[in-house]
């Protein structure tokens, strides 16, 4: 996920950061730049995250990969995927420096521009539009949606936002469950006031509070084995509502199989994608897109293809059918080795990158020139008024009441008699 936060006191925040098993957020690369977002920015950043981390550069399958196994014809596809919330100039440069892998659109990005335009009502329709598989159901949506909002949502490549797009292209990357980037956002909130300094001390204070938020982190996964809470509770779901399914092979030796919902269980209105699918085992594909679309966790007609036709057990499913991204083990290698903590007063200059402005002190502001008649040198300043006592005629004080030298309104004596006249 690419997002951008409000802007600091000397540039805009970019950042790069992964889903985790457990569901969390890991920022893997922070970056300030001067300007505002724009291509020139983003490039900069995309390609010191490249040199960074050498494996987001994902070549795809030769034929000389495949002399060891003729005979695997499994789908590929450029494994990662970026998604972002289409800020200016990001998708070019995205393009520019990965150029082979595959890059989304957040939907509440597109929601919010939506509900701009068209409403609330109309923007409730594009987050359910993004996720489903099902064509049926995404028809369903569309016929919510005015003319002119489905003009702009068909602008909108669909293999960048809807989930049906991977239901027509098999070698898109899957997206593992994500159609937004507002768990990045989150990290505004993290980091607190430590954006409000300048470039050197925010990315001090953020890579700091990085450090003490992971080695919290990988301090709950002390003892932990498995498959993490999150994708284990729905699969323990889904195993007691797929024991009526119906599983039939079609081929006496293949791995093609059709698995429906008895008539029975299903319901008006539900959708058609939860009752009869195609299922490629060999492939982990599924038409209800869920298998696929999960990136290695079963859907309910997977479950029920494990249970009744290889008599499998849950546990089994959970140990050897769950992609591993999806453990605690994957979690903890993530969290393994914490990012270097750096030294902000060993950082050496490299002579290109402005330096900080001190926050320490607030810059002088310009005096404002004052009129020639209030002037006053230090050397015409009254500092004792009572060496005019004996001659009050040539005290320069004259006061504004009676026009007499020697004193003001304050202590006239015109003022005191009238006073007492009282």
């Amino acid at each position: 996920m690419l997002t951008k936060t409000k802007k600091t006191r000397q540039g805009t925040l970019l950042m790069a950061s992964v889903k985790t098993a457990c569901d969390e957020v890991y920022p893997v690369a922070l970056g300030i730049v001067e300007e505002d977002e724009n291509h020139n920015g983003w490039k900069w950043f995309l390609e010191q995250l490249k040199t960074s981390l050498p494996i987001l550069v994902s070549n795809p399958p030769t034929d000389d990969d495949d002399d060891d196994d003729d005979d695997d014809d499994r789908i590929q596809f450029p494994y990662f995927s970026f998604i972002s919330s289409c800020e200016n100039g990001l998708i070019q440069a995205l393009a520019e420096v990965f150029p082979l892998n595959h890059s989304c659109y957040c939907a509440a990005q597109i929601r919010r521009n939506i509900q701009r335009a068209y409403g609330g009502k109309v923007a409730e329709n594009i987050i359910p539009l993004s996720k489903t598989f099902s064509l049926s159901s995404a028809e369903k949506l569309m016929k919510n949606i005015p003319a002119r909002a489905r003009q702009y949502l068909a602008s909108i490549p669909s293999s960048q936002w809807r989930n049906t797009a991977w239901m027509e292209d098999s070698s898109l990357p899957p997206r593992y469950g994500i159609v937004t980037c507002n768990m990045s956002d989150s990290w505004e909130n993290v980091f607190g006031k430590a954006m409000e300094g300048n470039w050197f001390s925010t990315m001090d204070q953020m890579l700091q509070r990085m450090v003490v938020r992971i080695s919290e982190m990988r301090g709950q996964l002390t003892g932990k084995t498995g498959v993490v809470p999150i994708v284990k509770t729905s699969l323990e779901e889904k195993w007691e509502s797929c024991s009526s399914y119906n599983v039939i092979q079609l081929e006496e030796e293949g791995t093609i199989f059709t698995v429906s919902k008895p008539f029975f269980a299903r319901t008006v209105g539900e959708d058609m994608s939860s009752r009869s699918c195609n299922l490629d085992v060999y492939n982990e594909r599924c038409d209800c897109g869920e298998w696929q679309g999960q990136g290695g966790v079963p859907c309910i007609h997977a479950l029920a293809y494990f249970k009744q036709h290889l008599k499998l057990t849950l546990d089994e499913v959970l140990s050897d059918r769950v992609n591993q991204h999806y453990t605690y083990e994957d979690e903890s290698r993530l969290l393994k080795k914490i990012w270097f903590s750096v030294c902000i007063d060993h950082v050496i200059p490299d002579e290109s990158t402005l330096p900080p402005h001190d926050i320490g002190k607030r810059p002088a502001l310009p005096l404002r020139p004052l009129p020639a008649t209030m002037m006053v040198t230090t050397k015409q300043r009254i500092r004792n008024r009572s060496r005019f006592a004996s001659n009050p005629e040539n005290s320069p004080i004259v006061c504004g009441r009676c026009g007499m030298s020697g004193h003001n309104k304050r202590t006239c004596l015109a003022r005191e008699a009238q006073a007492g006249r009282k």
